[in-house]
């Protein structure tokens, strides 16, 4: 075997490690909803977990690893937007979570704060996991309600303010914002977007984590660049033709998550680019160049390449930048 395969076949031995050390906790419909998304797109590596109080709902996830949360407070049969009760019940079921976790070096957390189990075990979950003698970086990814649930906005805005105490990356998927830049879309297409919008935070990560095992960086590298308190924005970007990086920038720099950001606050800045393997090497150094010449001097930032074959002959390139360390004044 030549060195260069021995060290392909280390580097993908690594990788594959490292992304077992990950982990994806669906909670609620919303959150349960968007980690069977992952499932379904084929996502390879990271462990997917989903946890409900609606017992037929979770049947029907494809995600194999399930925890039915709170039989007894709630008897299989949902929280019914009582956020109280989602509490109850995800302390009734924290063993079973704490199980589904173990060995993780870092847990992302979805769920939408606008009904009852999601909203109401969110907070009790990355308490108990940041209470753990070797807790995991934990990441909370939430969907917030729309602007004409103001009682739900409020309570979700609260809920949001005590995650950001547990949780070292707290991104926050504004509802009303997503709507309003893209006015147009339908209610499924809505919700196409809110998966996907969560569903490419989860992947650029791990794609991160794959892309730099072997090259240098490692799964310490990643979790450290992650590891700065604050709010966390994300910003995504596609691009095909001649044109395709400014196209991919203009998109990732003027999507709804990123707009009236300013790079520069960031602590640190994780940059995915992926593309077919006919990427240019002066097209990775633009993308970089224009994104690093934003940030702070102090910022760290990291980049990574991912060559994917299902992108072969597209000529489409992915760019998904992740910033965080941000100050949480939209709590």
């Amino acid at each position: 075997m030549s060195d260069l395969r021995k060290f392909e076949d280390e580097a993908g031995r690594l990788a594959k490690s490292s992304l077992e050390k990950v982990a994806v906790l669906g909670l609620g419909g919303c959150g349960c909803d968007i980690v069977a998304s992952l499932a379904e797109s084929g996502v390879k590596g990271p462990k997917l977990i989903c946890a409900n109080s609606d017992a037929q709902s979770l049947d029907r996830s494809p995600v194999p690893d399930k925890i039915l949360l709170g039989p007894k407070h709630a008897g299989g049969r949902g929280c019914g937007g009582d956020a109280e009760l989602g509490a109850k019940a995800a302390m009734e079921s924290m063993d079973g979570i704490l199980e589904a976790v173990k060995g993780a070096q870092i847990a992302f957390i979805v769920a939408g704060l606008g009904g009852g189990t999601g909203a109401g075990a969110a907070p009790v979950v990355a308490k108990t996991l940041s209470e753990l003698d070797d807790p995991p970086l934990l990441a909370m990814l939430a969907v917030m309600p729309l602007g004409f649930e103001t009682g739900r906005i409020q309570h979700g805005a609260s809920i949001l303010a005590k995650l950001s105490r547990c949780c070292k990356i707290v991104i926050p998927i504004h509802s009303e914002r997503l709507v309003r830049f893209s006015p147009q879309l339908t209610l499924s297409e809505f919700r196409k977007l809110v998966d996907d919008a969560l569903a490419r935070a989860v992947t650029s990560v791990t794609d991160l984590i794959e892309a730099f095992e072997g090259g240098g960086l490692e799964m310490m590298d990643v979790r450290l660049a992650l590891s700065h308190p604050g709010r966390a924005v994300m910003g995504f970007g596609d691009g095909a033709g001649e044109d395709r990086v400014q196209k991919a920038l203009n998109m990732a720099f003027t999507s709804p998550m990123m707009a009236d950001v300013s790079l520069a606050e960031a602590k640190a800045v994780l940059v995915n680019i992926t593309s077919d393997a006919d990427i240019l090497m002066r097209e990775a150094n633009s993308i970089n160049q224009a994104i690093g010449g934003l940030v702070g001097d102090k910022c760290e930032y990291l980049w990574g390449l991912v060559l994917s074959d299902s992108l072969k002959g597209s000529g489409m390139l992915k760019l998904t930048i992740l910033a965080t360390g941000l100050e949480p004044d939209v709590f």
